[in-house]
């Protein structure tokens, strides 16, 4: 694929050609997690593989590619470095529900299937970190957050989208350090809404602790965990080398 070297590295947003080479493409965000409501934007995330001048030569690679603010993808390699990290937002594109991947290639395919492979203990601390970020956030209101979050802290003292993002990403690394596994969709919709809406709790504090013993449950949990200590690291880079190779061989082009 050809790019214009002035824009190739740009952090702005780029017009999308007709040959992205991506090989997943997932709706994300509230759509996924089944919290959405008629008033939710629709957000994409997807991988894409780079040209091989920019993974062998001297040519820095572009690790993201921004169409739009609800548009975001990841090369594969970028894409597989943050999901051994277990970045929550970034791993969930292997573990969604079939009715939100709008395009899976083989290669996309092979990943999904492989997505075992990236897990470990290590997304205890991403998960929590995250976590804490959130309630902190729900706390402060700095002035340039939108007006419809202003109006939320107006009516309930704390920021509740950002109440029920900490609950959600508890919730799920509950069940992934005792299952093994990244359950996207979420089967309390209702609870989580309830959250949202400011009716689960009744003031930022009664939120806090709520959150903070979920921390305290989800630690617990990190002695009996099934999952492995550290990603399979020599496996990811196999697939990932494997993966792109192949890419090269079925499209010359690039």
């Amino acid at each position: 694929m050809v790019m214009d070297k002035d824009r190739a590295f740009n952090e702005d947003y780029q017009e999308r050609t007709d040959s992205e080479h991506e090989i997943l493409r997932c709706i994300v965000g509230s759509q996924a997690y089944g919290t959405a409501t008629p008033q939710s934007d629709v957000d994409y995330k997807g991988i894409y593989m780079s040209p091989k001048v920019q993974v062998l030569g001297i040519t820095r690679e572009q690790e993201t590619r921004r169409f739009g603010p609800d548009d975001h993808n990841y090369s594969l390699r970028h894409f597989a470095r943050l999901a051994v990290k277990c970045v929550p937002n970034v791993i969930e594109l292997l573990w969604c529900d079939e009715d939100v991947v709008t395009l899976c290639t083989k290669e996309g395919k092979a990943l999904r299937d492989a997505k075992e492979m990236f897990l470990s203990q290590r997304c205890i601390g991403p998960y929590i970190g995250y976590a804490q970020g959130q309630i902190h956030k729900a706390a402060t209101v700095p002035s340039n957050r939108g007006k419809g979050r202003q109006e939320i802290v107006a009516q309930h003292g704390y920021d509740t989208k950002f109440a029920m993002h900490t609950i959600r990403l508890l919730q799920t690394a509950e069940e992934l350090l005792s299952e093994g596994i990244v359950r996207v969709r979420r089967p309390n919709r209702e609870f989580l809404l309830d959250v949202r809406e400011g009716r689960a709790f009744k003031n930022y504090d009664a939120f806090r602790k709520y959150a903070q013993d979920l921390i305290e449950k989800v630690r617990a949990l990190e002695e009996n965990c099934p999952l492995q200590k550290e990603p399979d690291m020599v496996a990811v880079n196999n697939l990932v080398m494997t993966l792109q190779e192949q890419y090269w061989i079925d499209h010359p082009d690039m």
